[in-house]
C-alpha cells in the first residue's frame, strides 16, 4: 500500500508534465521570388538575352541561387534591353538577392 502511495505521485507528476505542448517556432518568412513575368518580359529580346533569360530560369528553377544571380545580373547590363524589361529582371534579382540574405529555413536569428 505504501509503495502504491509513493508511486502515485510520481506518475500524476509525469503525466501532467509530459502531457504539455511543446511551442513550435513559428514559419520562417522566406523571401519569394516571383520570376513568372521574365520570359513574357523578353519575348522581344535576342535569341541571345532569350538563352541567358532561360539559363537563369533553370538556375532558379534548380534552386542554384548564386547562379541565378549571376545569370540575372549579365542580363541586366545587356544594353539591349528596354527599360521596362530591365525593371522586371533587376526586380527578379532583387527578389534573389533578399532571398540569399534570408536565413535559412528552421534557424532561428
Amino acid at each position: 500500500m505504501r509503495l502504491l502511495l509513493l508511486i502515485a505521485p510520481l506518475c500524476l507528476t509525469l503525466a501532467v508534465t509530459g502531457c504539455g505542448k511543446k511551442e513550435k517556432a513559428g514559419p520562417v518568412a522566406v523571401a519569394t521570388i516571383d520570376a513568372t513575368r521574365l520570359r513574357p518580359a523578353l519575348s522581344s529580346a535576342s535569341p541571345e538575352t532569350k538563352a541567358m533569360a532561360d539559363a537563369a530560369m533553370v538556375s532558379l528553377q534548380q534552386s542554384d541561387w548564386p547562379g541565378a544571380l549571376a545569370n540575372l545580373e549579365k542580363l541586366a547590363a545587356d544594353p539591349s534591353l528596354t527599360p521596362a524589361q530591365k525593371k522586371v529582371v533587376t526586380e527578379v534579382a532583387d527578389q534573389l538577392k533578399q532571398r540569399l540574405a534570408a536565413p535559412p529555413p528552421g534557424v532561428s536569428q
